[in-house]
């Protein structure tokens, strides 16, 4: 089923919140930003986890 709404003006498809923008995973950015979440899911270290956020942050920009 299918459902159409006529009032909806915004991405379509797969994307990923950055809590700044919406992006499509088929973008550079939306990649970085969604494999860097669930890079950070799995961090029980709030230094490793500093260090890794540093590190997607940079690729981000990279990328962006």
């Amino acid at each position: 089923m299918t459902i159409q709404f006529s009032d909806y003006d915004g991405p379509t498809g797969l994307c990923v919140a950055t809590g700044k923008q919406i992006l499509p995973l088929t973008s550079s950015a939306g990649a970085v930003a969604f494999v860097g979440s669930a890079a950070q899911s799995g961090i029980g270290n709030a230094q490793d986890s500093a260090d890794a956020q540093r590190l997607i942050d940079a690729a981000f920009a990279a990328a962006a």
